[in-house]
């Protein structure tokens, strides 16, 4: 199957921001620079897209120069930018390695801690994994 975007399409706006409250509320997220910030004070008002990769799988190396394309033109470049986040949601084997790959993505986009839990979370049980999950293809959901 080759790379591209999975959209998650719930029933309701309320079911959208319930989930995204539900996945990213009381959490913190780290910059590209290395900043934490607060996850409901940086993502207020704005559709935030969670982004599933990680740099050692060759979807995600061919998906993200379309996907920071895509930012670029919707956000850095728009006059007014639309009100788009995205978050990743690193599946990278080591700290380092997602420092890498974030290193590649645009200035604004933001990622979950490596050691966050959340990031070794099964989305369906709410159990933890063994490690970190392994996408077999970079997955973007959105939530507004």
């Amino acid at each position: 199957m080759s790379a591209g975007l999975l959209w998650q399409v719930s029933s309701t706006a309320g079911d959208l921001e319930r989930a995204m409250v539900d996945a990213l509320g009381g959490r913190h997220l780290v910059t590209a620079g290395g900043a934490w910030v607060e996850a409901e004070t940086v993502l207020q008002n704005k559709v935030v897209a969670l982004y599933f990769a990680a740099a050692r799988c060759a979807p995600s190396r061919d998906f993200t120069p379309l996907l920071r394309d895509f930012y670029v033109e919707l956000v850095e470049q728009a006059l007014p930018p639309a009100p788009l986040a995205v978050v990743l949601v690193s599946a990278d084997r080591s700290a380092r390695e997602m420092e890498d790959f974030m290193s590649q993505l645009p200035g604004g986009w933001l990622a979950l801690p490596f050691y966050d839990p959340y990031r070794q979370e099964d989305p369906e049980s709410g159990e933890q994994e063994r490690g970190p999950r392994r996408p077999l293809q970079p997955e973007l959901e959105t939530v507004d």
